[in-house]
Formats: structure tokens, C-alpha cells, sequence
């Protein structure tokens, strides 16, 4: 009975896992490192995704929403960005450069517009 049970606290903590735990903490210290102001990084809208990359392999990201303040002391509104659970790097969209932006398109690739 003691291994029935054991079998099921492992499966069920594998498919919690399977099924989009995301850590918040690993994404926040990648995401702060493209900011000017780290610590008033204010994520939203996480889900995380399972998308194929430019060579065909199925690549783990989250997508979501940062705010943050800038070097005046203001919140500048959320940015999108887009994590890589494989690699732990994040891209931030810079939203005052234009189209060819390299957040910017990384985001439209795996998150979507």
C-alpha cells in the first residue's frame, strides 16, 4: 500500500509539472537582468507553451508581461516577453524600437503577435 501511494505522489507531482508549473523565480532573475530597475519587475500573464523552434524541435518557453520602472522612477507600462525553460535566457520587447527588433520578433515566433 505505502509503494501504491509513493507511485502516486510521484506521478502526480510529475504531471503538475508536465502541466505548466512555472518558476516565478528563475523567470524574474532572467527577466531583470534586461532591466534598468530589477527589483519593481511586476510579471503578469505567464502561461507557458510548448512551441517548435526555427529547426523543427519543440521548445519549452513562457510568455507573458513585465512592468518595470525606468531611470526616472516611473512604470513604463508592460512589455511582453518570453523565457526559455531549456536555457533559463529571456528576451524583453523593446517597445520604442521598431519591426526588426530582436525581442521583438523572438516574442512573435513563440508567443504569437
Amino acid at each position: 500500500m505505502r509503494f501504491f501511494t509513493l507511485l502516486i505522489a510521484i506521478a502526480g507531482s510529475s504531471a503538475a509539472l508536465a502541466a505548466g508549473a512555472i518558476d516565478e523565480k528563475a523567470i524574474r532573475a532572467a527577466v531583470g537582468e534586461k532591466l534598468k530597475d530589477p527589483y519593481s519587475a511586476v510579471l503578469s500573464d505567464m502561461a507557458r507553451r510548448t512551441v517548435p523552434n526555427a529547426k523543427g524541435v519543440p521548445t519549452d518557453v513562457v510568455c507573458g508581461l513585465v512592468n518595470a520602472k525606468n531611470s526616472f522612477g516611473g512604470y513604463v507600462g508592460p512589455r511582453p516577453f518570453v523565457y526559455f525553460l531549456g536555457d533559463r535566457e529571456a528576451y524583453v520587447v523593446d517597445v520604442r524600437a521598431g519591426p526588426n527588433d530582436l525581442g521583438r520578433m523572438v516574442y512573435r515566433n513563440f508567443c504569437g503577435p
